[in-house]
């Protein structure tokens, strides 16, 4: 999993965790947030499976969940949400305009939040 980081002029540190500058920034290269993970072909995978299908309702156009094939190679039964525009969705990291990183910066924070509240109910 990555928590998803925004790299700009005044911040090249690729593993800093540092959300955007609030007066600007240009263009942002944005290396996405995710989570893999494999699920259990059990009654409690199959509940959870449909719990993370529904996650990208919250921003269609910015959060996928599918099988990634590099992941479904090495293992089966695995998957991934991801966040991202729907036209970077088969890229690692991209560069965005500063607008747009903040739209995903807002997807990104409200995901993982969701991703909790999952976790939560189920522990």
């Amino acid at each position: 999993s990555c928590w998803g980081h925004f790299l700009w002029e005044d911040q090249r540190d690729p593993y800093a965790v540092f959300t955007l500058p609030p007066g600007g920034a240009g263009d942002v290269e944005y290396r996405i947030a995710y989570l893999a993970l494999c699920l259990d072909t059990g009654e409690k995978g199959r509940s959870l499976f449909q719990e993370l299908e529904a996650v990208p309702a919250t921003d269609s156009e910015t959060v996928q969940f599918g099988c990634a094939l590099c992941f479904w190679q090495r293992q089966a039964n695995s998957y991934v949400l991801q966040v991202a525009p729907h036209r970077h969705r088969n890229k690692d990291r991209f560069r965005i305009d500063y607008r747009e990183a903040l739209h995903v910066q807002g997807v990104r924070d409200r995901f993982f939040k969701q991703l909790w509240q999952i976790v939560e109910r189920r522990v």
